[in-house]
This record gives structure tokens, C-alpha cells and sequence, in this order.
């Protein structure tokens, strides 16, 4: 027997019979999960854990930007891919999935995925700018997803919105110009919203560096 499902990406998943196959082009089947803990220069990583998302009480991030880094809040779909891709990037010094731009903090995945808190799958990034700009990482950022495709964002969801969650005026005013100078070269709007950074709450352990771990790419993303 043959059945297909969505995976959390969109893409279809293949289950036969009793003993299911699970063919997702992202990863996006898999019910357990693996935790690495990213610090700002160094990586290191633990052995793979049985753990759901409910089974984790989750935090506001409280990590400071270390002197000499940036700071960014990007959000552009489904964080697996967008951490892989923007993590591979010289200049990006440390990574973090997370849950921002809702209404309460008081949130886990089983609940944005259920709409009720308005937040959107984010990824928290530390960067060095003498390395790579804040321009460079927003040029990555618009490669991997199509910010003018008003109905799939639609599709997706609040969670899977298109959104720049600026730290500073300086990165507003290159998010605002770099958006008008798209608009004027694709020749149509461009729907990513450009907003304060608000509260960012970490995502559950099973989230982070999830492709990363499991050796997978960002097919979710260009």
C-alpha cells in the first residue's frame, strides 16, 4: 500500500505498508533528533538524543553579540535550510534556529506550527563585517528563497514568512535599500517584511544545526 504525505517543507513523503520508507528531500521525515551546540568561534557536538519538541522548556536568547561581531535575525522558510546555507558562508561565526516576531513567549514548535503565536522559524546569526557584509548576507539571503512570490508565502504561512528582523538603524537602512533596488531590478514586489528584532526564543535542541548533523542539504532552499 502506498501512501504519500507532507513533509514540513512541503515536499511529499513515501510511507509503504507496515515498515515506512520515508524519502524527504530535506530530511523533513525524521522523529528523532541530534543536538550540537554552536559557540562563537568553535563548534562541538554530542551524541544524538531521543527528545520530541514538547519535552523542552524554551528560552529568550540571551547570548550577547561578542566584540567585534554582528548580529542578524533572518527569516526566510523552514530554518533547517536557511541555517545550513547562511552557517557555510566565510564571515558567519555561529548559528541559532529559533522563534521570533510572535505575540507571547510563552511558545514551542508544536504551537507556531499551529499558528497560534504569530511567530516566524528565524535564524539567529553572529558574524564578523571585515569578513562579510551585512549587504553579502542579505544578497545570500534573497538567493535562497523568493521573497516576491506573494502566494506561496501565503501558502506557507506565518512561519514560513519572509522577514528581516534589523539590530541596529544601519542594518534597516541596507535592508530598505537593498529590497527597493530588488523591486527595481526583478520588476515586481517584494513581499519580505523589515522590522524590528524582537525576543528571540531558542528553538528545541532537536532544531539546531538540524541538516548540519544528519549530513543533508538545504533542499528546502535554492
Amino acid at each position: 500500500m502506498f501512501e504519500f504525505f507532507k513533509s514540513r517543507c512541503g515536499e511529499r513523503i513515501l510511507f509503504i505498508g507496515v515498515v515506512s520508507m520515508a524519502f524527504a528531500i530535506c530530511g523533513c521525515a525524521s522523529t528523532t533528533g541530534a543536538k550540537e551546540t554552536a559557540q562563537i568561534g568553535t563548534e562541538t557536538s554530542s551524541n544524538p538524543e531521543q527528545i520530541t519538541d514538547s519535552e523542552q522548556s524554551l528560552e529568550v536568547s540571551k547570548v550577547r553579540t561578542p566584540p567585534g561581531l554582528e548580529k542578524a535575525v533572518l527569516a526566510a522558510g523552514c530554518f533547517w535550510g536557511v541555517e545550513k546555507i547562511l552557517q557555510e558562508l566565510p564571515g558567519v561565526k555561529a548559528t541559532t534556529v529559533g522563534y521570533t516576531g510572535g505575540k507571547e513567549l510563552d511558545t514551542d514548535y508544536n504551537r507556531v506550527c499551529a499558528g497560534r503565536t504569530g511567530h516566524a522559524e528565524a535564524v539567529e546569526i553572529f558574524f564578523d563585517p571585515e569578513q562579510i557584509s551585512f549587504h553579502a548576507l542579505l544578497s545570500k539571503f534573497f538567493d535562497l528563497h523568493d521573497a516576491g512570490d506573494k502566494e506561496g508565502l501565503t501558502f506557507h504561512g506565518g512561519q514560513y514568512r519572509s522577514a528581516i528582523f534589523y539590530t541596529s538603524d544601519e542594518q534597516k537602512k541596507v535592508a530598505e535599500d537593498f529590497v527597493k533596488q530588488l523591486e527595481a531590478k526583478e520588476h515586481h514586489k517584494i513581499y519580505t517584511q523589515i522590522v524590528p528584532a524582537a525576543d528571540f526564543i531558542v528553538a528545541e535542541d532537536f532544531h539546531q544545526n538540524y541538516l548540519k548533523v544528519r549530513g543533508l542539504e538545504a533542499s528546502c532552499h535554492k
